[in-house]
């Protein structure tokens, strides 16, 4: 069935929703999962901020590392391989290298609902990965 399961965390509650769903399937399947967390900001400011933002970044992604150490314990403890990658960049790009070099077979991702402006400015990460990427996409939401 699924060989490689890449999980696409942002540290919300849907995406360690996602991380349980993912870690169950991989333990049925004998799959690797790996995980990835893509840290973007579009500056809509001046330069004189920018390095407010990348401290910003920077605290997010340590964040991200305890979790994905988290999850890394969670995946030895169930016989799981689990790696993960952090990068900062683009969302669709940064995910089509990823499951381009690790040959992913499904990607999970946390969704809710975006209403608005929000729908607008910042779109959906989930319909992104869903038109961009042809891969199977399992999407968890409450």
């Amino acid at each position: 069935m699924y060989e490689r399961i890449l999980i696409c965390h942002d540290g919300s509650e849907l995406s360690k929703l996602g991380a349980e769903k993912a870690i169950r399937l991989a333990k049925k399947c004998g799959a690797k999962l790996y995980g990835l967390y893509i840290s973007s900001f579009t500056p809509i400011i001046t330069p004189d901020l920018m390095i407010s933002i990348d401290e910003i970044l920077h605290s997010q992604e340590e964040f991200m590392e305890k979790e994905f150490e988290r999850i890394r314990e969670e995946c030895q403890q169930e016989g799981i391989e689990f790696e993960y990658t952090i990068r900062r960049g683009p969302v669709l790009p940064t995910v089509s290298e990823i499951v381009e070099k690790f040959d992913i077979d499904l990607i999970v991702v946390g969704a809710k609902k975006h209403r608005g402006l929000t729908e607008f400015f910042v779109g959906s990460f989930s319909s992104t990965i869903f038109h961009g990427i042809t891969r199977d996409l399992l999407v968890v939401r409450t």
